[in-house]
């Protein structure tokens, strides 16, 4: 006979585990007949077999299905084992007393593998059917008409058809009506001016053509007394700015000497004085030490060094 069991995870058949299911097999009298074997894979909906011989038929059987043999985890911890129970006598053929029915040879008969492959066969074949791709929806649907290019043009049904205005076909005269609607409406806009609105509009625009153009020639007709004018009135700043100059100025063409007395008879001074040789400032000479020279001109040479520091006169 042929023990079967349909193995699941999670409520999902499982085909092609790594490690076959395997299945113990146990008489009514606690002995193990048949220990812990490997199933087949009938490859559909999770179900796996193994044929067993009974050894008597006196006996009734139970077994055990591990689908976890290795303990890989491969299903849940839930749905590992499975568990079932026959009748020794599960193979004894019931034979009929009415020979009227033996109609034909046995041999003619299937045998259950024949049975078997046939199952195998017609639950592939549902598999499949049961298998289907997007491509093969899409071909199905492109066979009906239902094309991408047609899916597209459907998200434009955005509001029922039946909302819509129904079309009126126009014809000639009412085109020319609507036409002349429009004319009469574009004509009511425009405001056309007389000869005299016009030439007013004309001389006034003139007119100020002509100032600007005078503003922008008085501009660019800057004379060098203009700049003059303007240095001369802009304030106490340029005026400041000229006393500095003239200063500087006589700075420079003033007379600078050098006092080896000094007006206060302490040392050397250095005179500074402007254009009309009047004394201007007077600065006290020192040497690199910090003390005011007061010697020889012969003797400081010798030394070589002095600085100096401006002193009110």
């Amino acid at each position: 006979m042929d023990i079967f069991a349909t193995i699941f995870a999670s409520s999902i058949p499982q085909n092609g585990l790594a490690d076959a299911p395997e299945v113990q097999i146990t008489d009514d009298a606690g002995t193990i007949v048949q220990a812990f074997v490997a199933m087949t894979d009938l490859v559909v909906s999770g179900h796996y077999v193994r044929a067993f011989t009974i050894p008597d038929v006196a006996r009734s059987y139970t077994f055990l299905v591990d689908a976890d043999p290795n303990v890989t985890a491969q299903v849940p911890s839930s749905d590992r084992f499975y568990f079932g129970a026959f009748s020794g006598e599960a193979d004894i053929v019931a034979v009929s007393t009415d020979l009227a029915n033996l109609d034909v040879p046995v041999s003619t008969r299937s045998t259950p593998a024949q049975v078997s492959a046939i199952e195998t066969s017609i639950l592939a074949a549902i598999a499949a059917l049961n298998d289907l791709s997007i491509a093969d929806v899409q071909t199905a649907l492109d066979a009906q008409g239902y094309t991408s290019a047609r899916a597209a043009l459907l998200d434009f049904l955005d509001a029922a058809i039946t909302s819509r205005n129904a079309v009126v076909p126009l014809d000639a005269a009412t085109d020319q009506a609507e036409h002349d609607a429009t004319q009469a409406a574009i004509a009511a806009q425009v405001v056309p001016m007389d000869a005299a609105t016009s030439q007013a509009e004309h001389d006034a625009t003139q007119i100020g053509i002509g100032l600007n153009l005078t503003a922008i020639a008085a501009l660019n007709d800057i004379s060098v007394g203009d700049i003059l004018t303007a240095v001369l009135t802009s304030g106490n700043t340029v005026d400041a700015e000229l006393s500095g100059i003239l200063a500087m100025f006589d700075f420079i063409e003033g007379g600078r000497d050098i006092d080896f007395v000094g007006d206060d008879v302490l040392g050397w001074q250095r005179i500074e004085r402007n254009v009309a040789g009047a004394l201007v400032r007077r600065y006290n000479l020192f040497d690199e030490s910090g003390s005011r020279i007061n010697e020889t001109v012969a003797s400081f040479i010798g030394r070589s060094g002095m600085i100096s520091a401006e002193v009110a006169i």
